[in-house]
């Protein structure tokens, strides 16, 4: 026959220890009538009595019951001599009792009851309890997280798996203002949405806790392990992709926003589906991630430009009156646009100016000359350009605007004053005035103009040369005698 040890090292069969529980809980009940509440937690606790019973008394505490036929089994004989009240309140509005603190006895009572449960589960090898007493376990964890939620304990908290009594338990985290606690429990349950939601309102200032020092730190490293879980599944790459487009907001966090947002799966998934408001996005990925990478970014910006170019006038249209803010804005626009040929060519009259300057900078000559032929029509600024750029200041390389010209707009300029004297470097490789000029050529003798063959023949003959010595420069050669 199977024995029980009780305190003091006493020895009894089951059926002893059955009696003993009996009385235990009897004796428990009737402290409680009389509200002990010391005397009665000690028998009610030696009395092995469904902590559910004792909750049952505390309606702020026990919610709602999880089923329709919600029932738990007592001795016939403790039933009959259980308070008939229905709460607590009303048993000490029975006995006159005014110094009674209902709080300090479920407490210490449903604590002594999870302990023995954790000492238990350890004798057991780390089993886990069996299915009957899930009931119980979730119901006691759901109403300490309560208790310790009304004392403000941040730390005790987490301990607890309550799972089941989450919606019990939600509420009262949110109005003691314990979000940490509240975030603890969320990532426990993996409730990703309403985790993530708890930390954008940390971030916009709606809610606030210093159990959480950097809400956006936090929110990006859980968004990017999110990202690379090896199990992840559309519907993480979606929550990924909302949260990341929602820190990408120019009052939140965008930097961080856009290291999670392009992610390779990710961009995949937000260039397919291309919704309106991922333009600015795409917009600041361009800029920020060098080719190839992402290669599906380019030709899914293209497709997005034609139907922005536009909006970017009516924007300029309306800008403060700023000469700098607008033309800054162009410049900002031209460098976007850069490698788009089938965009860029039906608004190049529009930035072609702006596209001379970004060409020079990057050493591109003769897209620099065809520019200014083509385009803008300045044939004394594209033979400027090929001239030795020596100017007191300069950095030796080809400007389409001279370091003089730019220090004199700069100095009238409100704004700019303080870059008057500063030179922008272009590109590390210097080119010869005389492949300048055999560019030149080439490009006029390209035009079907009359007045661009004369002038042609004026540069030839300035260098030197005669119209017959530079027949060939159409096919790319200047050739001397």
């Amino acid at each position: 026959m199977e024995k029980t040890t009780l305190y003091g090292g006493v020895n009894v069969d089951e059926a002893e220890a059955e009696q003993l529980r009996y009385i235990y809980q009897r004796i428990g009940f009737q402290c409680f009538r009389e509200t002990l509440s010391e005397d009665a937690g000690k028998h009610l606790f030696e009395g092995g009595l469904n902590p559910r019973v004792l909750v049952s008394y505390y309606p702020h505490l026990r919610g709602a019951p999880n089923t329709a036929d919600y029932t738990i089994n007592l001795f016939a004989g403790v039933a009959e001599h259980m308070p008939p009240e229905s709460s607590v309140e009303d048993i000490i509005a029975a006995n006159l009792v005014r110094n009674y603190s209902p709080h300090l006895f479920p407490k210490d009572f449903l604590r002594k009851w999870r302990t023995r449960r954790v000492l238990e589960s350890q004798g057991r090898g780390g089993q886990t309890i069996s299915s009957n007493r899930e009931d119980e376990c979730a119901a006691v964890d759901t109403v300490l997280v309560k208790l310790f939620a009304r004392n403000c304990a941040f730390a005790r908290t987490s301990s607890y798996h309550c799972a089941r009594g989450r919606t019990h338990v939600e509420p009262m985290l949110v109005e003691n203002g314990q979000y940490n606690a509240l975030c603890e429990l969320l990532q426990q349950a993996g409730d990703h949405e309403n985790l993530l939601d708890v930390w954008s309102k940390l971030i916009t200032g709606g809610w606030s806790d210093e159990g959480v020092s950097d809400p956006v730190v936090t929110m990006v490293t859980y968004l990017t392990n999110l990202n690379e879980r090896p199990d992840k599944s559309s519907t993480f790459a979606q929550i990924t992709q909302k949260w990341a487009l929602w820190l990408m907001h120019e009052k939140r966090a965008p930097e961080q926003g856009l290291k999670v947002c392009f992610d390779a799966c990710v961009l995949a998934y937000l260039l397919l589906t291309k919704p309106p408001h991922t333009f600015r996005p795409l917009y600041q990925a361009h800029r920020q991630f060098p080719p190839p990478s992402p290669p599906l970014l380019p030709p899914r910006l293209s497709h997005s430009y034609p139907t922005s170019v536009p909006r970017l006038l009516i924007h300029l249209r309306n800008a403060p009156d700023s000469r700098t803010y607008c033309s800054f804005k162009r410049l900002d626009w031209t460098i976007a646009l850069k490698g788009n040929e089938a965009i860029i060519g039906k608004h190049k009259p529009l930035l072609s100016f702006d596209l001379e300057i970004l060409e020079s900078k990057l050493g591109n000559h003769r897209a620099v000359l065809e520019c200014l032929v083509r385009d803008v029509g300045d044939g004394v600024s594209a033979e400027a350009y090929c001239a030795v750029n020596n100017e007191p200041g300069s950095n030796g390389g080809r400007q389409v605007i001279s370091t003089r010209v730019c220090r004199i707009i700069a100095d009238t300029t409100e704004g700019l004053r303080g870059w008057k004297d500063v030179v922008i470097a272009t590109a590390e490789t210097e080119i010869s005035n005389e492949a300048l000029v055999q560019m030149l050529l080439e490009v006029y003798m390209s035009v079907d103009d009359e007045e661009k063959h004369d002038q042609s023949a004026t540069i030839a003959a300035t260098a030197g040369c005669t119209p017959s010595q530079f027949s060939r420069c159409s096919s790319g050669w200047l050739r001397r005698e």
